[in-house]
């Protein structure tokens, strides 16, 4: 039996998050006859340089008649062979934030070299796909492709009044502009859920302008669902994102988008989501208003938002990985 082996960053908690769902829904779902396909998390972090020179002979002795390595550890395909190899490239942020020597090689181990070592290259977005492809001075060519994240669960359509009040966030890096949506809610009669770790700076913030909220780290796909269940509207202005799958999480789950107008968020969002600029504090508070005060105007962005979710739907895009692993295999 033929083996397609998912490379994966060391499981870092007892839930699975954006990149474990990815993977879980292509190792499950993909069926091929007479081939395994099997999920390989790396068995130490990746950080500092002995630790990753360690994950490089590892992923080089873990290889089997197809290598795909899904984000973050680009980096083991090294010495992997190039014909059996899929790199698929979640975000290039970090480029835009590290400086000199350590610039260089971010660049040309995360990227350069996994793209030279691709037999076929993968990206999450096109927003994704150009930005490395111009940081690292590439043209496209025939083994480059967007395929978007796919949307891992069926969230059900909650039946939910449109007057309610109450705001979800996802998400609590700086990339993710939080203090910027705090600050957009103060006064606002609202009651937010904060996902994700929050600085003292954050905490302070909220408690300084009496904001009402709840906070909750590291949970389970079912309390996400029960979050998106219970919020009438999930604030997700980031200053950058690779993708930004809970905007259609969330559009499937009925609620009201309020994202950045950046890309990839623009496309990703469709016409589903009321766009706003994240370092504007009034464009953010104008727009929640908005949703709380005018409940015909809600109830068409999330009928909108609904049908743009539909072309995240599993299936159209593990065919295409399908296709690739059996491309790849004969």
């Amino acid at each position: 039996m033929k083996k397609i082996n998912i490379f994966l960053r060391k499981k870092n908690s007892v839930h699975h998050h954006s990149i474990e769902r990815f993977a879980e829904i292509i190792s499950s779902r993909i069926k091929i006859d007479n081939v395994n396909i099997k999920i390989i998390n790396c068995p130490i972090s990746s950080n500092g340089i002995f630790k990753r020179i360690f994950l490089i002979l590892w992923g080089f002795l873990k290889q089997g008649d197809v290598n795909h390595i899904l984000g973050d550890v680009n980096f083991i395909s090294l010495l992997m062979k190039k014909n059996k190899t899929i790199n698929t490239f979640l975000d290039c942020r970090l480029i835009n934030e590290f400086q000199g020597i350590k610039k260089i090689i971010y660049k040309y181990f995360w990227f350069t070299i996994p793209i030279y070592k691709s037999c076929k290259c993968t990206f999450i977005s096109d927003f994704t796909k150009k930005e490395i492809l111009q940081s690292i001075h590439l043209k496209s060519d025939k083994k480059f492709e967007v395929i978007p994240v796919p949307l891992v669960r069926n969230f059900p359509i909650k039946n939910m009044p449109s007057s309610t009040n109450k705001v979800l966030i996802i998400g609590t890096a700086e990339h993710k502009n939080i203090n910027n949506m705090v600050k957009a809610t103060v006064g606002l009669n609202i009651n937010i859920d904060i996902v994700g770790d929050l600085k003292e700076e954050t905490r302070f913030l909220m408690k300084k302008n009496n904001i009402k909220y709840r906070n909750y780290v590291d949970i389970s796909d079912e309390k996400i669902e029960f979050l998106y269940k219970t919020n009438a509207i999930l604030m997700m202005v980031s200053k950058y994102e690779g993708f930004g799958m809970p905007i259609v999480e969330a559009q499937q789950s009925g609620l009201a988008v309020i994202t950045s107008n950046i890309e990839p968020m623009k496309s990703v969002a469709g016409e589903g989501a009321i766009f706003v600029e994240p370092h504007n504090i009034f464009e953010i508070r104008k727009a929640i208003i908005k949703l709380l005060e005018d409940k015909d105007y809600a109830t068409k962005l999330i009928n909108t938002g609904i049908y743009n979710s539909n072309r995240y739907k599993d299936i159209f895009v593990l065919d295409k990985y399908k296709k690739i692993y059996q491309d790849m295999l004969n």
